[in-house]
């Protein structure tokens, strides 16, 4: 009895009544429901980092100038808009959702992968610019001078003699005599498809002649400074006009390939409602991708190129290699591809009646753009100061890593600082990225400002969101929520990206760098002195307002007034809350 009665304490103490202790939980857990879900996100974002990065870097190794690159990624975003739509156009009338984003992402690498044999343009190639003879003297007694195919500016040219001689250009056009042109005219080595070959422009202040070089005499003892025009360079057409198509494809494909996968996640969360397995945790498969594979690529890419000529195929393969795992993945565990909401386009209006979701939709916009400049051309800036590729993706890395504590915590940073204060924050963090970026002349550098990134980024799209919720009106929060992640990833970084590039063209890398970051710097101080000498106050007035409405229909419906009696004390405090 003695023994059943120590038994039955146990069982007792136990709590299982007979039943063996539960094992001790462990410190990890793997929910298997949520395990696909991870690994696809790991290998699409893994695929997309291989890439898009190192973009900008393949447009100039074949020759595409700033100015070009500037025009390609400001017709980008109509692709990213059109793409969304039109796949989930053709899912709803057909129903076969994970066969259209299968297709997408075949699609999309298939365009990406093209773009490895896009002709080169043969006169702005980094190589061709190094060696292009732009600022350079000729010699009288070489002339007409040898061939400049590699020419990449027309030259302007002033003659330069002896102070005791009185040597001119002395100029015979064919069919008409000849003359002399005095030291101040200006010989004009156009550039063409033969470089320097075509007919020089020969002007001063009364003759302007076009003329073959064997037409041009050059006095002996004499020379010809020539320094390049002010144009810039221009890129073979056909190398524009055919990346310019098959970027835009792959764009098109691209952008529905992200949006279908989020709407699966979320699907995926809210059918399983596991707890702790919320939308953000799924995404940290996407942030150990851009940890990972940035790097390791660079590293690929250092280790098959040679000196002076940059090999980016390592980075198409191995995008190719994680979009088959992706689609493997899809097939082995049968994962259900769901439609995203549709948004409420007309509904949009409602939200930007008010001033502060207007203002918040323009500010996420101008973040976008200060975003889109540096991911575009930040790497070009680096590779400029002889970063090996393999460092330009361990500043992925470097912010990846500082980037998941934030997330994982971003809720209470947001809570504890305020979500306008954040958005505030990353416009001086942009200022103090572009301004520090623009003084480094060693690479290695760069990576203090990359952890800036924490902020500019990751905490300020997590605060917009959240912000954005605050400001939709009931139904309307996926409607502003998209339309302002689409202004900041698409139309913004399109902008940014448009004005950037011309900048680089236009002034130098240097510039371009201050000039965006005293222009984020601007826009953060017009920010709060419009928040907070202005907004704030209206959306304060209106909660009173709003408030004091809701208590007297309250005072209405209990004391039984009637319309007239309730339209009065409604207009009462209306001008009470003024």
């Amino acid at each position: 009895m003695g023994t059943t009665a120590e038994g039955n304490g146990v069982a007792e103490a136990n709590g299982n009544s007979g039943q063996p202790p539960a094992p001790p939980r462990k410190w990890y857990h793997i929910n298997k429901q949520f395990m696909p879900i991870k690994l696809i996100y790991f290998c699409c974002h893994a695929a997309g980092i291989s890439i898009l990065p190192l973009l900008t870097l393949h447009m100039t190794s074949i020759g595409l100038t700033f100015a070009d690159v500037a025009q390609v990624y400001l017709f980008m975003p109509v692709a990213s808009f059109l793409g969304p739509p039109v796949i989930g156009f053709l899912a709803d009338r057909t129903g076969r959702i994970r066969d259209l984003y299968i297709g997408c992402l075949v699609m999309h690498c298939v365009f990406h992968h093209a773009l490895l044999f896009v002709p080169p343009s043969p006169h702005t190639t980094p190589e061709a610019l190094a060696a292009s003879a732009n600022g350079t003297a000729l010699s009288c007694t070489d002339w007409p001078p040898p061939s400049c195919a590699n020419l990449t500016r027309s030259l302007h040219c002033h003659l330069e003699c002896p102070p005791d001689s009185e040597g001119e250009l002395l100029a015979c056009p064919a069919g008409d005599s000849c003359l002399s042109v005095g030291a101040a005219a200006e010989l004009v080595l156009q550039l063409g498809a033969d470089g320097c070959q075509l007919p020089a422009l020969l002007t001063d202040n009364v003759t302007e002649l076009e003329l073959a070089h064997a037409e041009l005499s050059c006095p002996d003892g004499c020379r010809l400074e020539c320094a390049p025009g002010d144009e810039l360079p221009i890129s073979d057409r056909t190398t524009y006009w055919t990346y310019f198509f098959l970027r835009l494809a792959a764009t098109f494909f691209l952008a529905p390939a992200f949006t279908l996968l989020d709407a699966t996640c979320l699907a995926v969360v809210k059918e399983f409602r596991s707890p702790g397995q919320n939308f953000g945790r799924q995404r940290v498969g996407g942030i150990i991708a851009s940890v990972i594979m940035p790097p390791l690529v660079g590293a690929i890419i250092d280790a098959v190129s040679t000196p002076g000529a940059t090999d980016y195929s390592p980075a198409f393969y191995a995008m190719e290699i994680c979009m088959v795992l992706t689609i493997v993945t899809i097939f082995v565990f049968h994962l259900h591809v769901s439609l995203p909401e549709k948004a409420h386009i007309g509904q949009l209006f409602k939200v930007l009646r008010r001033p502060e979701a207007l203002v918040f939709i323009l500010v996420v916009a101008i973040l976008g753009s200060m975003w889109g400049f540096l991911e575009s051309f930040l790497f070009v800036f680096l590779k400029k100061l002889k970063a090996p590729t393999y460092m330009l993706g361990l500043t992925m890395t470097v912010a990846g890593l500082a980037s998941i504590p934030a997330n994982w915590w971003s809720d209470a940073i947001c809570s504890r600082i305020g979500h306008i204060n954040i958005l505030i924050i990353s416009f001086f963090g942009y200022l103090a990225r572009y301004v520090g970026y623009s003084y480094i002349r060693n690479p290695w550098l760069a990576f203090p400002f990359e952890l800036l990134e924490v902020a500019t980024t990751h905490l300020m799209w997590n605060s917009a969101a959240t912000y954005a919720g605050q400001l939709a009106p009931p139904g309307l929060l996926a409607t502003l929520t998209g339309f302002a992640g689409a202004l900041h990833y698409s139309f913004g970084r399109g902008i940014g990206s448009f004005l950037g590039g011309y900048l680089m063209a236009l002034f130098g890398p240097v510039i371009a760098m201050r000039s965006m970051g005293v222009a984020s710097g601007v826009c953060g101080v017009l920010y709060a002195v419009a928040f907070y000498g202005c907004l704030r106050g209206h959306m304060t007035r209106r909660e009173l307002r709003q408030r004091q409405k809701a208590l007297a229909r309250q005072q209405s419906e209990k004391f039984g007034e009637g319309p007239h009696e309730m339209a009065a004390m409604l207009e009462e405090v209306g001008m009470a809350a003024k």
